[in-house]
C-alpha cells in the first residue's frame, strides 16, 4: 500500500488548520480595540486613540500588520 498520498493529505489538512488558526486570531485581533499602544491581539486607531497623530494597526501576538 503506498502511503504516500496519505501523507500528503495529513500534511495539507495541518497546514490547512493553522493558515484558519491564524486567520480567525488576526479577525478576532481586527475587532478588539487596544487599551495601550504596546498591546497585542487587538487594533490601534491610530485617528482616535493616543495624540491623534501616527498609524493604525493590528497586532496580532507577534506580527503587526499595517
Amino acid at each position: 500500500m503506498n502511503r504516500y498520498p496519505n501523507a500528503l493529505l495529513v500534511v495539507g489538512l495541518g497546514v490547512s488548520l493553522a493558515a484558519a488558526t491564524l486567520i480567525a486570531a488576526m479577525l478576532i485581533a481586527a475587532v478588539t480595540p487596544c487599551q495601550a499602544e504596546d498591546s497585542t491581539w487587538c487594533y490601534w486607531d491610530a485617528a482616535a486613540r493616543g495624540n491623534g497623530n501616527g498609524q493604525s494597526f493590528v497586532a496580532a501576538g507577534p506580527i503587526t500588520l499595517p
